[in-house]
């Protein structure tokens, strides 16, 4: 998740587990029906036949947040009117245990479920000092006559201790097409379902349902898809993935000439705002991105949506292939955070900006302004702060979180000098992701108190105390040291960075193994 101009606000998919998960059978999945032609008042009606239960009461349970997003949003407040029925459609006592959890009693006849859910947003525009401005890339729209914006941990939940596979049909509007990842499949003229293996792989997988305005990109081994919903203007995506295009093709220049995945979705709604107004809220997730945009038309769109994709589009890496225990089994009632945002957000942001000068998208000039900018903005923060304990704290140090894209950046920046350093140019932050990747994939988590110690043994024996340095006791970053020795010079009164006119070979030799150039 990227903030931008802190209006602007990633996600790998978590998981309510359980210590025994049945084998599936006909009966023991979740059939969710959600009607998308009679929306009432901003509000969907929702059915779901769920598994059977061995228990006396169960607890059926709606997200407190999602990965990626790192703040309470308490998904259930929009639910009302829930209520359980048994095998005769009589209904079972229900008690509302909190925000986010209902108790259901006698839960041995329980069969159904139906429960009202509203919208979590309906325009995307930014209002001062309204409620809910960010975040909005993890909730859903309700707009019949144009478009719905689907995330599922909005009106899909799960019964505790109970995970099971999905499968939803929507009754859709139509003319209405379901641009995912996982794309809705048509059973008839007007309804398509969607099955996952999990509720982890259900919330993964956004929807954005309206008439189809889409496009397809081919990036070596990737099919990337552009699905757009926009306010003034149908049939854009073409044009808005051709330019795209030479920023993805640079961005897989950058990860080794191969993506990490074998098909990707941009989902773009877009919003016509006023003369000056850009607002972008994206939220990543395996293999999609879902953008919420407003800008003052569609002309200025793709500059301002490259932006943005570019950080979201390099969470394939982190956390898609190299991601903590936390993460792979995400609690989604009371989750838990990693101490390793420098490596989620921080590593990510940093390649953001290196992929620009690297790839020759950028002077320079233009790259320095870059990190003068995030020197500069860092000193607004608590920099005493360890990145390591702010990760772990950030659900009560919403505050500082905007540093991972400054200070964790910039952290990667010296991580990425030293690296290459050592090593004589020849291993960076590029080398070390890829290194990672190899050591664990998708599917292998690290643990969090590890990582550092594995990091060191795949580098050099001087890493272990940089990283304890800098990330676990917070000194201040060495930035002066580091950039001096690739030709730039930092003065730390005024967070400014200059370009030395004369360089020596060991700093050219070394700026050149760092940016290309």
């Amino acid at each position: 998740m990227q903030p931008y101009l802190a209006l602007l606000t990633l996600l790998l998919p978590g998981a309510c587990t359980t210590p025994h998960t049945p084998a599936a059978t006909s009966k023991a999945i979740y059939r969710y029906r959600v009607n998308l032609r009679r929306p009432d008042h901003d509000r969907l009606r929702v059915e779901v036949q769920v598994p059977p239960t061995r228990q006396r009461q169960v607890v059926f349970v709606m997200p407190k947040s999602v990965p990626g997003i790192y703040g309470a949003l308490n998904f259930g407040r929009y639910v009302t009117e829930l209520t359980a029925l048994g095998p005769d459609n009589e209904p079972l006592s229900v008690t509302r245990q909190d925000t986010n959890s209902w108790v259901i009693a006698d839960a041995r006849r329980l069969r159904r479920l139906t429960y009202s859910v509203a919208d979590t947003w309906d325009q995307f525009h930014h209002v001062a000092g309204e409620a809910g401005t960010l975040y909005r890339s993890a909730g859903s729209a309700y707009q019949p006559d144009s478009a719905y914006v689907l995330n599922y941990n909005t009106f899909v939940g799960y019964l505790e201790g109970h995970a099971r596979p999905y499968e939803v049909r929507f009754t859709r509007p139509a003319g209405y097409y379901g641009a995912s990842h996982r794309p809705p499949q048509p059973l008839n003229d007007s309804v398509d379902v969607v099955r996952a293996p999990s509720y982890r792989a259900l919330v993964d997988a956004p929807v954005l349902y309206a008439r189809p305005d889409t496009a397809w990109l081919q990036l070596g081994q990737t099919k990337v898809q552009v699905a757009l919903y926009a306010t003034t203007q149908r049939h854009y995506a073409p044009t808005l993935a051709r330019s795209l295009k030479p920023l993805l093709e640079a961005q897989r220049a950058y990860l080794g000439g191969r993506l990490p995945v074998d098909s990707y979705a941009f989902l773009v709604y877009h919003a016509q705002g006023r003369p000056g107004s850009y607002l972008g809220d994206g939220l990543e997730h395996s293999q999609s991105t879902l953008c919420l945009l407003e800008s003052p038309g569609l002309a200025d769109l793709g500059p301002f949506l490259r932006r943005l994709t570019t950080h979201e589009f390099f969470h394939i890496v982190t956390p898609l292939n190299i991601h903590s225990r936390e993460i792979e089994s995400y609690d989604f009632r009371q989750p838990t955070f990693s101490a390793h945002l420098w490596l989620y957000e921080g590593l990510t942001e940093y390649a953001t900006v290196h992929m620009a000068i690297r790839q020759r998208l950028q002077t320079l000039p233009e790259f320095v302004a870059g990190l003068e900018s995030k020197a500069r903005d860092m000193r607004q923060f608590d920099n005493t702060l360890a990145l390591t304990e702010l990760s772990r704290l950030v659900l009560t140090r919403p505050d500082q979180y905007y540093n991972f894209y400054l200070k964790g950046a910039l952290f990667n920046l010296c991580l990425d000098v030293r690296l290459r350093e050592l090593s004589g140019g020849t291993m960076g932050t590029q080398e070390l992701v890829r290194r990672l990747a190899r050591r664990y994939g998708p599917s292998r988590p690290f643990a969090d108190e590890e990582l550092f110690d594995v990091i060191t043994a795949l580098t050099y024996p001087a890493m272990r105390g940089f990283f304890r340095a800098y990330l676990e006791q917070g000194q201040p970053l060495p930035l002066a040291e580091t950039l001096a020795k690739v030709g730039l010079r930092y003065e730390e009164k005024t967070a400014t960075i200059s370009i030395m006119a004369q360089l020596t070979p060991a700093q050219r030799a070394l700026r050149r193994a760092w940016i290309g150039q």
